[in-house]
């Protein structure tokens, strides 16, 4: 399967205001998309990024290995 994303702004505390996002803390966004990002994409899926994945975030990579699917 392939899947497109774009702009989930992991570690990006200004979006939670700026985009009215629904959450308390900015950890608490993350964990939602991580959780909510492996209940769709297996580890054999292709995922397109196309918007901005990270924003002030300092530590990407921790992220980046929780979620399932490979780069396309």
């Amino acid at each position: 399967m392939f899947y497109f994303i774009a702009d989930p702004h992991f570690g990006h505390r200004n979006v939670l205001k700026l985009c009215n996002r629904p959450f308390e803390t900015i950890e608490k966004m993350n964990e939602t998309i991580i959780q909510n990002w492996n209940s769709r994409v297996e580890n054999t899926d292709t995922v397109c990024i196309v918007g901005d994945m990270f924003f002030c975030c300092k530590e990407p990579e921790p992220i980046l290995k929780r979620l399932h699917g490979k780069s396309g």
